[in-house]
């Protein structure tokens, strides 16, 4: 389904849009998403800034997959007749991932978002949290002090294409996450008992009021 729904999003207006994929989930199911900008197709103006979304990295947080899919086809449909979206896709370089786990997706029952593990849709097919198999603060120190190390080795192909597609030069990159009201930060891992909270100036900014 998503990918037959990138592809009818930038049909269309193909000028503009350009479908990519970065991998496979571990079913194999292409890792499907679509980027946006003027003159797509053609190489990208030295400078362009990429800005990147990224959504479903639990395959049972749906809002960020249909917010996204709704993003790319506001901006698509409004290219030429907004002043605003036609002017930001002439200057940026736009990259949307409606889901890094569709496996997940798969497994999820409608209508349930909260739950955990490879049967609520949270984890990939093999039952990993894709959120937490990033490399972190210790595998980095590893990497540093022993040459012949690997953060690559171990992870989930997944967390293994969006290693890969990192290497591009994005100026910006954000991940949408469903069911909370919050707002994490840089370097958000724990670390001598604390979780990055030496990085900030003012913790209370950081914090959204759901009331």
């Amino acid at each position: 389904i998503l990918v037959t729904g990138v592809q009818t999003c930038a049909l269309p207006i193909s000028s503009i849009s350009r479908p990519f994929i970065i991998g496979s989930s571990a079913r194999g199911q292409p890792l499907i998403g679509l980027r946006i900008s003027e003159a797509v197709r053609s190489q990208r103006r030295l400078l362009k800034p990429m800005v990147r979304l990224v959504a479903n990295i639990n395959g049972n947080e749906a809002a960020g997959r249909e917010i996204l899919m709704q993003l790319g086809e506001h901006l698509l449909t409004g290219y030429g007749k907004d002043a605003r979206i036609t002017r930001l896709l002439e200057s940026t370089d736009i990259s949307l991932l409606p889901a890094l786990n569709p496996d997940g997706w798969d497994l999820a029952t409608e209508g349930e978002c909260s739950g955990t593990g490879r049967g609520s849709g949270a984890a990939n097919d093999n039952g990993v949290d894709i959120n937490t198999d990033f490399p972190g603060p210790k595998e980095w120190e590893r990497f540093i002090a022993d040459l012949s190390y690997s953060p690559y080795t171990g992870r989930q192909p997944e967390s293994l294409a969006m290693m890969d597609w990192s290497t591009q030069p994005f100026v910006i990159s954000a991940n949408l996450h469903d069911g909370a009201v919050l707002v994490t930060y840089p370097y958000d891992h724990f670390k001598n008992g604390t979780r990055g909270e030496e990085n900030l100036t003012d913790r209370k900014s950081t914090r959204l009021n759901s009331s």
